[in-house]
């Protein structure tokens, strides 16, 4: 694997990949191409398996393959009897799943992100220029545009597939769900009293009435018919009133995963024009007050600010019925302004349905929202934690333990490099700000980080780990440790040159300060010499009151 792809040994050893690969796993004497350009997504025959492999070499990673021992290859890993390959051209070797030797099987989330990459890649007939996914994701698009019935929706796809049987067409609406559903971005049902008075949330999901008015949660079933117990009755009970919700942490976080977008969230503070006109809520006074407030969330311009908007409207179409759905509409303000007020940009955050609107209750249909900013709030410089100490947290079960060794050795080399600034900046004898200690520590670990760039170090599967990186810019070496002790050096130079300029500005002023206490002192001197005077006179006009006052 890592010979070079003209050398006699890499041709060997392609050879005796392909002779082990079609005696094991062929399908029509035709394997999985596991070429760069194929990734193994295409059936391909022998000689072109070979010219791949040779043209492009094999994919990252490919260092250990599994094939089934029966006459159709399967590569989900839930099988039990595999024979495993060493691609480093060593020796055969039958192993079981689950014991040393195989790769572990992924997790939820990496099982999604893998499907939908197969099916994003997976075209929706020979030749065609759309993927299926693309096909079911604007197909699906309509549907909500249209207000297509669940039926007439099904009925269409079967229409489809009898007039296209060449298609890759699902068989069902309910299957073209679940592949969408894979995408994310979904929404939480909440139980919400019909008054408004309270949402069947948090402490109190399992109420049955509502502990304000009384009224119950249910269409169909009495207060006090209602059995706890009975979950299988439970599940068939339809609620009075739903709140639909949709969770604003993973959208904000869809807001980094481009880098086009990731700069744009840093518009506000780069890219926007600084002259005294009002263009972006970032030049109002609003704006620039809380950045003083909270100069820690200021301080990183990708933290995200967010504005509220909300209305009414008739969802049905029909002014004479009595009916008014309120959506919540949260705008991003860091974007250019010609972006952020677009359609395209605005995050729904929950639907509030109803026969009529929440008007001043609608804080109660809010606390999952305020809930998620408070956790946003809580991440950033509202308890002051750091970009260390948030890697730390987001990398930990619920037992306290971290969630991989790997997670573990990279938290103690963050620690170790933080200790390392920290006692560097403790010699030189003044504070330092340790949001670039952090900056600089996340730079050495991680590797330098550049404008745009949007670094995957997630929980899951991230394109630096799956698709892997080529370019050496991506890893840490010397030179950018140097680099980083340079920079370290320059901000504490600069820090030192505003603490003189600080200590230069409060001796000017204490000395203006005191020359004008002088001069107070002088004028207040001078006034009670006036006043005694003044009463000297008036007592010698009271022992003589016939004489004239001295002129």
């Amino acid at each position: 694997m890592d010979f070079s792809r003209v050398s006699d040994v890499y041709r060997r050893g392609v050879e005796a990949f392909l002779n082990f690969a079609f005696a094991n796993a062929s399908q029509e004497n035709m394997i999985l191409c596991p070429c760069k350009r194929c990734v193994n997504n295409n059936f391909l025959a022998r000689e072109v398996v070979e010219e791949h492999l040779i043209v492009f070499g094999f994919i990252r990673g490919y260092k250990n393959g599994h094939f089934m021992e029966k006459d159709r290859v399967d590569l989900l890993p839930q099988h039990e009897n595999v024979r495993e390959y060493n691609w480093d051209f060593g020796v055969n070797d039958s192993t079981q799943l689950g014991q040393s030797g195989c790769d572990e099987e992924p997790n939820e989330e990496a099982a999604k992100f893998y499907r939908l990459l197969n099916e994003m890649n997976e075209q929706l007939y020979e030749g065609s220029k759309h993927s299926k996914l693309s096909f079911c994701v604007q197909l699906f698009h309509l549907k909500c545009m249209g207000g297509w019935t669940g039926n007439s929706f099904t009925q269409l796809l079967e229409f489809l597939r009898e007039m296209f049987p060449f298609a890759k067409i699902p068989q069902s609406g309910a299957d073209m769900k679940k592949m969408i559903k894979d995408l994310g971005l979904g929404y939480d049902k909440i139980h919400s009293c019909p008054n408004d008075c309270m949402l069947y949330w948090g402490d109190r999901t399992n109420q049955e009435s509502c502990h304000v008015c009384g009224q119950s949660r249910w269409t169909n079933r009495d207060v006090e018919n209602v059995n706890a117990d009975e979950v299988e009755a439970r599940s068939r009970l339809k609620p009075v009133k739903v709140l639909r919700y949709f969770p604003l942490i993973p959208r904000v976080q869809r807001l980094f995963m481009s880098s086009k977008t990731a700069e744009s969230m840093r518009w506000h503070h780069d890219g926007r024009t600084d002259d005294g006109l009002l263009r972006h809520p970032a030049d109002c006074l609003a704006w620039k007050s809380f950045d003083q407030k909270y100069p820690g969330f200021a301080g990183d311009p990708r933290n995200v600010r967010l504005g509220l908007a909300s209305d009414g409207f008739n969802p049905f179409k029909i002014m004479s019925t009595s009916y008014s759905t309120w959506p919540v509409v949260l705008v991003p303000y860091n974007l250019p302004p010609w972006i952020c007020m677009k359609q395209s940009s605005f995050i729904l955050s929950m639907i509030i349905p109803g026969e009529k609107g929440p008007g001043n209750d609608i804080d109660i249909y809010l606390q999952p929202l305020i809930e998620e900013l408070k956790q946003l709030w809580a991440a950033t410089s509202g308890s002051n934690v750091g970009r260390i100490e948030l890697f730390d947290i987001t990398h930990r079960k619920k037992d306290d333990s971290h969630i991989t060794p790997e997670a573990a050795e990279i938290m103690d080399k963050l620690r170790e490099k933080k200790a390392e600034y920290e006692t560097s900046a403790s010699n030189v004898g003044y504070a330092v700000n340790m949001a670039d200690i952090d900056n600089q520590v996340i730079a050495q670990v991680f590797g330098p980080e550049r404008y745009g760039r949007v670094r995957g170090t997630g929980l899951f599967v991230t394109p630096t780990k799956y698709f892997g990186s080529s370019s050496s810019q991506y890893m840490p070496s010397q030179s950018h440790s140097v680099q980083a002790q340079v920079e370290v050096q320059v901000d504490r130079a600069r820090q030192q040159l505003q603490q003189q300029m600080q200590q230069e500005m409060d001796a000017k002023i204490a000395a203006v300060q005191a020359e004008a206490a002088t001069r107070e002192a002088v004028l207040q001197g001078k006034v009670e010499d006036m006043q005694t005077q003044l009463a000297k006179i008036m007592k010698m006009l009271d022992k003589n009151p016939s004489q004239n006052p001295p002129s």
